[in-house]
């Protein structure tokens, strides 16, 4: 990942940098890196392997929410390939319910909903959308909607602020759509190429960083063999997103999920986080998903972890949620 954003921003080729003497520093914290890599060599943390032998895969992004900066990254199981997939920068994936706070919590706020107000949960006549559960409570409050995760209410909210208005908003958090995501589904993270959790790491930071968005990088400067500086990302892009306000009222949201959400099972010991888990429903039976999500933060740092097979379908497949699947990983990598 390194490598290949010094190549980006300096063009540079690989025998540039193997041969050239250049010093690259990076955002690298090796707590966090030995600690993550550590978590994805524990085969007891990962649900069990399909049938045919191919392995549930994973991928997770440490990222500091002031600066931007990755702190650490694991792209995959296994044995490392240099310059090899990295599940966490490359695989586009369907985030699932993570979108929610996106796409529809976050513009209704600033619409001017409130996390008390009252939402419909019900049978919509405009989409078919049914909760995790397969039942409707009649309605319930933004808080709750988003601590139990349930679809139906978030359809009706964006519904209810408009499409384009969620469309806009997630494109703001900084994943590229499709126009073909312009429909309700958005709510539920149907999106047509997907995103990496890279991407979701970033688009979290706002919640964690007060509404801004800072760029999200690896190499913070590059010297040459001469210890000249060629390149330096002394202050990273940022983008105020929402404002600090919205930011807060999510993350007081946020924070439910872990405390008595979908979360509960992955909240680490000793910390109060913040965050969402996500699921993407296998097509071909009820009960079985394709990729599985959770993403946590405090102010210092954002924590966004994936777990799928590389190719799902009816042998490839996870069951159980997001929440429990992901609770050791995400405790553990934490």
């Amino acid at each position: 990942a390194v490598l290949n954003e010094a190549i980006h921003k300096t063009g540079l080729t690989d025998d540039d940098i193997a041969n050239g003497g250049y010093k690259i520093y990076t955002s690298l914290d090796q707590q966090y890196q030995i600690g993550m890599d550590a978590t994805f060599e524990n085969d007891s943390l990962f649900p069990a392997a399909a049938e045919d032998g191919a392995i549930v895969e994973g991928a997770s992004v440490a990222l500091d929410p002031k600066t931007g900066g990755v702190m650490g990254i694991v792209g995959g199981r296994g044995e490392y390939t240099y310059r090899g997939w990295n599940r966490a920068t490359d695989s586009m994936l369907s985030p699932g319910s993570t979108m929610k706070p996106l796409a529809v919590y976050t513009p209704a706020l600033e619409a001017g909903y409130k996390p008390e107000d009252i939402l419909k949960d019900e049978a919509l006549d405009y989409y078919d959308v049914q909760n995790y559960s397969r039942t409707y409570s009649g309605q319930a409050t933004m808080t709750d909607s988003i601590i139990q995760s349930l679809n139906a209410p978030a359809v009706w909210l964006l519904h209810e602020i408009g499409i384009d208005r969620g469309f806009k908003k997630v494109e703001q958090f900084g994943i590229k759509l499709d126009e073909k995501d312009r429909y309700y589904g958005l709510a539920l993270g149907g999106l047509t190429k997907g995103t990496t959790p890279l991407k979701m790491a970033s688009a979290y930071s706002v919640f964690a960083n007060q509404g801004v968005k800072m760029e999200p990088h690896f190499i913070t400067k590059i010297e040459d063999a001469n210890g000249v500086i060629i390149y330096e990302n002394e202050k990273p892009k940022s983008k105020r997103v929402t404002t600090p306000e919205v930011a807060d009222e999510m993350t007081s949201m946020l924070q439910g999920v872990f405390s008595s959400g979908t979360g509960m099972e992955a909240k680490p010991y000793g910390y109060t986080i913040a965050g969402k888990t996500g699921t993407t429903e296998n097509i071909n039976a009820d009960g079985m998903s394709k990729d599985q999500w959770i993403i946590g933060y405090t102010p210092d740092v954002v924590v966004s972890t994936w777990i799928g097979f590389d190719k799902s379908g009816p042998d490839h497949f996870l069951t159980g949620s997001s929440g429990s699947n992901l609770a050791g990983i995400f405790r553990d990598e934490t």
